[in-house]
């Protein structure tokens, strides 16, 4: 396990679940989350969220989930378990 907040330059990451076009990423706490974004295997918007977790060095599915799929919007956090996404939407992290 490798300690990411010690490392003061860019590295490669883990790979993502799938290929991902079109999300938005939010800051969370010391990690971020990938909301939404469509996928170009299965031609799909999505409705996902999937967190980063430094200490894993791996993606977590959340199981919270956007109330309508989108891809190539805006996500902004609100509150520390908020993010409001799109023109009308908001999601809780759980």
């Amino acid at each position: 396990m490798r300690n990411l907040s010690r490392i003061n330059r860019w590295s490669t990451g883990p790979p993502l679940p799938h290929y991902f076009d079109g999300a938005a990423v939010v800051q969370r706490q010391d990690s971020f989350v990938l909301v939404g974004g469509n996928t170009v295997d299965v031609f799909s918007t999505l409705d996902t969220l999937y967190e980063f977790d430094r200490r894993e060095l791996e993606w977590v599915r959340l199981n919270s989930t956007l109330e309508i799929p989108r891809d190539n919007h805006v996500a902004i956090p609100v509150s520390d378990d908020q993010v409001r996404v799109g023109p009308c939407s908001v999601m809780n992290h759980q």
